[in-house]
């Protein structure tokens, strides 16, 4: 995965994403980690209409999460599986809602 500097531009992020066929990117300051940006956060601002030159800086989402370089790899991986399930039952209940609005709105037609 390829990192970007605090200071970098929106538009710098996407070509850096489209050359190397990544959804995201690591936003390091100096040797820190500060950040992510993403393809969404990308479509965001295009959508929004904010200038191509704002710096991946303001429109990253900061402070992710990281493990400690001597956190043991299965330890790791249950985390990550742990995160997984609960996003995936946020996502099956709102599948749930939305389907259900749906059919609510099909039957007043």
């Amino acid at each position: 995965m390829g990192a970007l500097d605090v200071g970098d531009k929106r538009d710098e992020a996407a070509v850096a994403m489209e050359g190397s066929a990544v959804v995201s990117l690591a936003v390091v300051e100096g040797l820190e980690l500060v950040g992510l940006i993403t393809e969404r956060d990308i479509r965001r601002t295009v959508a929004e209409g904010i200038d191509p030159g704002t710096t991946v800086s303001s429109i990253m989402s900061g402070e992710p999460d990281t493990f400690d370089p001597d956190l043991d790899v299965w330890d790791a991986a249950a985390w990550i599986a742990h995160y997984q399930r609960f996003w995936e039952q946020r996502l099956e209940a709102l599948d749930k809602l939305v389907t259900k609005d749906k059919q609510r709105k099909r039957k007043r037609r």
